[in-house]
C-alpha cells in the first residue's frame, strides 16, 4: 500500500468530489488545484524536515516520511495483534488449526474460488468466517 504512495494522496480528493461535480471543466479544476495546494503546504509544514528537500524531490521526502509513520504504526499494531493471536490461539482446537492452515496454503497457490475461505457470512444472527 505504501507503495502507492500517489493513491494515498488523491484519496483525500474524495472530500471536494461531491461539490465539483457540477462545475464547469475550468473550475472544477481551480478548485481541485487549490484543494491540492493546500494539501501539499499542510504536509510540508506537518513534516517539519525541509532540509530532505536538499537532498530528495519533493514527492521522496513525503513518501518517505509517510512510510516511517506507518512503519512505526505497523510495529505497534503487530505486537497487539500478536498477543490477541496466542490468546486465540490457545483457545482453539490443533486439528481446526491445522485444517485451517491447510486451508489458507491452498488458497494462496490456487488462487480464485478458494479464496473464498477468508469471506465472512452473516447466519441467523452470528457472524462465521467461512473456513
Amino acid at each position: 500500500m505504501d507503495g502507492e504512495i500517489l493513491e494515498t494522496l488523491w484519496s483525500h480528493l474524495n472530500k471536494v468530489a461531491g461539490s465539483t461535480s457540477a462545475m464547469s471543466q475550468g473550475q472544477r479544476q481551480e478548485i481541485l488545484d487549490n484543494f491540492m495546494n493546500d494539501s501539499n503546504w499542510k504536509k510540508l509544514i506537518k513534516s517539519g524536515i525541509i532540509y530532505i528537500f536538499i537532498c530528495m524531490n519533493v514527492s521522496d521526502a513525503f513518501a518517505v516520511q509517510s512510510i516511517i509513520q506507518r512503519w512505526k504504526k505497523a510495529v505497534i499494531q503487530r505486537e497487539e495483534m500478536r498477543s490477541a493471536l496466542d490468546e486465540l490461539t490457545d483457545r482453539i482446537s490443533e486439528e481446526w488449526i491445522e485444517e485451517w492452515k491447510e486451508l489458507e496454503e491452498r488458497a494462496m497457490q490456487e488462487r480464485g474460488d478458494a479464496l473464498k475461505i477468508y469471506d465472512i457470512a452473516e447466519t441467523q444472527g452470528m457472524l462465521f468466517i467461512l473456513l
